[in-house]
């Protein structure tokens, strides 16, 4: 299978890091192997997580440094080690403070602060830091499809915490990014999710005018062979929720009833997505 191959090529390319010092490769690849094995909860991926951060601190690069800590941390929090993920953040803030033009340094930082708040729960932190990061992400990539993606999730963030009008800042700015770069995945989440803040403003006019689009893209979107694009984005695509939009509507700003007959039709292919990405 594709993953006994990767992990067969992670191990080669440990064994031959080791051997030529490759030191900066060698901690990706464990990190890479400690993922995998995360995910299948088969093995002691903090074992794997550990040799990654020691393979890191030899290549004295910061930016090598921190990524490697940022992912170990990540780590600690699903082992609901809060005390432990903090010690790593505060160090990964340290390397910040002590190399505070390293961009690189500064991402890592502002994206583990992000990931940490977010799971304590601290929506104004979450945000703060993640706009931080992905304002410099953006700044230093050519390609700032991730950029996007990243404001989509802010959006997200705020959607949950019921910041609808910050939402849809977000959101905007995502949506400018995916049609800058022609991402139809990005624009497809994006979309959903700012749908959902019209709705909750009682902005009913906008809420129709972006599922509008949301239907316009949907064709465009089941052509998509990669759908691992879409499981990036780690939404939920909420069918009852649009339902009751649409019941809510009153007469004067209600779609057509023809765009309601569609409506329905698509909330069934939306739902065999959600079907084929949790398979």
């Amino acid at each position: 299978s594709n993953l006994s191959d990767a992990i067969i090529n992670l191990k080669k390319c440990i064994e031959v890091g080791t051997q030529t010092k490759d030191y900066e490769n060698t901690a990706l690849a464990f990190k890479f192997l400690s993922l995998i094995y995360r995910d299948q909860k088969t093995f002691d991926y903090m074992a794997l997580c550990d040799s990654s951060t020691s393979y890191a601190y030899k290549t004295k690069d910061n930016a090598v440094i921190t990524e490697a800590l940022y992912y170990k941390m990540q780590c600690f929090i699903l082992l609901n080690k809060q005390k432990d993920a903090l010690d790593l953040l505060n160090l990964i803030e340290d390397y910040h403070k002590r190399e505070p033009l390293n961009v690189l340094v500064e991402i890592n930082f502002n994206k583990a602060a992000g990931f940490y708040y977010s799971e304590t729960k601290d929506v104004k932190k979450t945000i703060s830091y993640l706009h931080k990061n992905y304002t410099l992400t953006g700044s230093i990539s050519r390609k700032s499809g991730r950029t996007g993606r990243g404001y989509n999730n802010l959006g997200n963030v705020c959607l949950e915490d019921k910041q609808y009008a910050l939402a849809i800042k977000y959101l905007d700015t995502a949506i400018y990014f995916g049609q800058k770069y022609n991402d139809q995945t990005l624009l497809w989440f994006a979309y959903d999710n700012i749908v959902h803040a019209y709705h909750e403003l009682g902005d009913y006019k906008k809420e129709a005018l972006y599922f509008r689009k949301l239907w316009d893209i949907n064709d465009t979107i089941l052509k998509i062979e990669n759908q691992s694009k879409i499981a990036e984005f780690q939404t939920t695509l909420d069918v009852e929720r649009k339902n009751t939009s649409i019941k809510n509507l009153n007469s004067e700003k209600a779609l057509d009833q023809a765009t309601i007959s569609n409506y329905k039709k698509t909330q069934i292919i939306y739902f065999i997505i959600g079907l084929m990405m949790l398979a």
